[in-house]
């Protein structure tokens, strides 16, 4: 059975933040606590104890809705969150993206800096197509067997 947790995190999430554990991403984190008041962010257990995060009320310590018989490490671990919630992976820092470059299908570039409310707004945008897409990878794999 699904948890009443679990269900309200799916809905509430706005995003997994993911930080290589040698960037300095304070300016960031920052920037998500003021963008992001009113709306839950994730992070992966394992990250949240090896890096010095402080917490606060809107940032929730995820673990997986299913049991793993293996030992992840932060990367896979914030990507199955961000798979499991449906909810997008916001990855902090350049070099932080150059580590996950193994399970990048498809990069795009863009030099143009967003302001504020625009990169708001894209991660609003990357959330709601993630939902979309999940029902639609769901119904095609279905089709299929």
């Amino acid at each position: 059975m699904i948890s009443s947790e679990y269900l309200y995190l799916v809905k509430n999430l706005r995003g997994i933040i993911y930080f290589s554990d040698k960037s300095k991403a304070e300016k960031e984190i920052e920037w998500l606590k003021r963008k992001f008041r009113y709306r839950k962010l994730g992070i992966a257990k394992s990250l949240k104890e090896k890096s010095k995060l402080k917490l606060w009320d809107k940032l929730e310590i995820l673990s997986l809705p299913f049991e793993v018989n293996l030992k992840l490490n932060s990367e896979i671990e914030s990507m199955l969150l961000a798979s499991s919630f449906l909810s997008p992976l916001l990855i902090l820092k350049e070099e932080t993206l150059t580590k996950l470059s193994n399970f990048l299908i498809l990069g795009l570039k863009t030099k143009e800096v967003l302001d504020d409310r625009e990169l708001k707004r894209n991660i609003r945008l990357a959330n709601y197509s993630i939902t979309d897409f999940y029902l639609k990878a769901i119904k095609a794999d279905r089709k299929e067997k």
